[in-house]
């Protein structure tokens, strides 16, 4: 468990674990396979402690310091580090793919069941910057001695033990699970009009002597006692609750009206097209101040819609909605308690683009229903709706 939690934390300042490049920005995306040779000699040392001094006296011990990166002002750091303690540092500015097969060449999981590696796999463009528009699924294949254990992601089941996972914002992270079998283990991630990119880890053998072994992961796990105890009181302090809504009815499509409020980015609710039925009345757990409505609108980013809110029969906000990548908020001035909040569309809604500066980055669409034309400016589509009231 030891050797692993080095890899983890390795893989962790590299920015990612498996690397796949996306046609956002054009290029091939190909790595140079000539780079990585497997003989590299990486000295990875486990201090105790993070202090500065604790660092330094570790360094002094090895007497050079070996930093790889994937930013050219290693260098520059390097030898400011080099002038402040004497210590020689050999700093090397690598491609993405040349630090992983350093960290994955000498670093090793053991082969107990119970060693797990967190693997980060992110779209890029062709000099390695992510997609954050991007939202593509990824199918991953799994060869070796390791169980999958998968990851999440908005969807069915949220995605839950799934091999093909999308990515959200361009990047997603999975987990894997050695088995008592020890060997490699190659992971390959693809996704359609991507080049494949594979990442290979290897687990050593755990000694067992009639059914027992002197090995325990979480004997090497190292603790951390010198920040003190855990505060008392919390970090934070809440400012909004949210209020749980338990039906809705709908102008029409009343059967889909739960769409707006299940939580899945991937459903909705909409209206028939008639201005007359472009609304929806939620029906809270109990009545409620709400002051806050964060939703998600179909067309976000090109879309506003004139909207009215009415809390019971009381309007509370009225106005056109912000375009967006993603959620909004409508803050209500002057919250009325009640249990019912209505959502109505006053007039046509208007589409032009608000975002047209970052245009090239923009990834396809992860459903169809992104791609889904409205039928009639006078379409009311709510993707996910929540109502949230100030804590007093």
């Amino acid at each position: 468990m030891n050797r692993f939690k080095r890899c983890l934390i390795a893989a962790a300042a590299a920015g990612f674990a498996v690397m796949l490049v996306a046609g956002c920005g054009g290029g091939s995306g190909k790595a140079d396979s000539s780079a990585a040779s497997g003989k590299a000699s990486i000295n990875i040392v486990q201090v105790k402690s993070e202090k500065e001094a604790d660092l330094v006296d570790q360094a002094k011990k090895e007497g050079v310091v070996k930093v790889y990166s994937i930013t050219s002002r290693v260098a520059k750091a390097g030898a400011g580090f080099e002038k402040k303690y004497g210590i020689k540092v050999e700093a090397s500015d690598m491609k993405d793919f040349e630090l992983i097969d350093k960290v994955t060449t000498e670093v090793k999981g053991n082969a107990d069941g119970a060693d797990m590696a967190l693997i980060q796999v992110e779209v890029v463009d062709k000099v390695g910057k992510r997609c954050p528009l991007d939202n593509r699924t990824v199918q991953f294949t799994l060869n070796g001695h390791a169980e999958w254990r998968g990851g999440i992601a908005q969807g069915e089941n949220n995605h839950i033990l799934d091999t093909n996972l999308p990515v959200e914002c361009g990047i997603n992270r999975a987990l894997i699970r050695s088995t008592t079998t020890a060997g490699k283990v190659t992971l390959t991630a693809q996704a359609k009009g991507l080049p494949s990119a594979s990442l290979t880890l290897e687990t050593v053998p755990v000694k067992v002597t009639g059914g027992l072994s002197t090995y325990l992961p979480q004997a090497t796990l190292k603790g951390r006692l010198d920040r003190g105890e855990t505060p008392a009181t919390p970090s934070y302090k809440d400012s909004k609750k949210g209020v749980r809504i338990v039906s809705a009815k709908a102008g029409s499509n009343n059967d889909d009206a739960e769409k707006s409020y299940d939580d899945i980015e991937l459903t909705e609710w909409k209206n028939d097209g008639k201005l007359s039925t472009a609304w929806i009345t939620y029906t809270l757990e109990r009545d409620a101040e709400i002051d806050d409505i964060c939703i998600k609108l179909q067309g976000w980013r090109s879309r506003s819609y004139p909207l009215e809110v009415y809390a019971g029969n009381t309007l509370i906000w009225s106005g056109n909605t912000d375009k967006s990548l993603g959620y909004i908020h409508l803050n209500v001035e002057k919250p009325v308690r009640a249990n019912t909040i209505t959502i109505r569309l006053k007039g046509n809604t208007s589409d032009k683009d608000a975002f047209g500066q970052i245009i090239e980055v923009e990834a396809k669409a992860a459903n169809k229903m992104e791609l889904e034309k409205s039928s009639s400016k006078n379409q009311l589509r709510i993707i996910e709706v929540e109502f949230l009231e100030t804590i007093k």
